[in-house]
């Protein structure tokens, strides 16, 4: 979309492309699996948050390694996934992973945990993930 310039105004700043460390990450490409997650559940179950990052990891064929992860929660959002301090989404070691989409869509959907603990990536083996369109509530110390 085009800026437009209104007279007497400050002039807008240029819109930038991706910047920083993270620019070249590619994250999953059209056509890749996708999983999806349709509860808020903190917990481990089917279909949580929990468990679309650790099927992610070794599942559908191609280990830790291009796809994507959307959410499809139902009903009128804001959603919360409260992620408890015993289910660290601590994407690190064996369980880590390249390539991947996290992408909450058109979802409002907040992580939030109680621990200031709730997702890290750790380790030389995590590159090249793209988090988007997600809001993250008191998961950092």
């Amino acid at each position: 979309m085009p800026v437009i310039y209104v007279p007497g105004e400050p002039t807008p700043p240029p819109v930038l492309g991706p910047l920083g460390f993270g620019v070249n990450a590619t994250g999953a490409l059209p056509g890749d699996p996708v999983i999806t997650v349709t509860s808020t559940s903190g917990g481990t179950a089917v279909n949580t948050l929990y468990w679309a990052i650790f099927t992610a990891n070794g599942a559908l064929g191609n280990p830790r390694s291009r796809k994507t992860i959307v959410f499809d929660i139902a009903g009128a959002g804001p959603h919360t996934i409260s992620v408890a301090p015993g289910n660290r989404l601590e994407i690190s070691g064996s369980n880590s992973l390249s390539n991947v989409t996290i992408d909450g869509g058109n979802e409002v959907v907040q992580i939030t945990s109680s621990s200031q603990n709730g997702m890290s990536f750790q380790g030389s083996v995590n590159h090249h993930n793209i988090i988007k369109n997600l809001y993250f509530i008191n998961c950092g110390s």
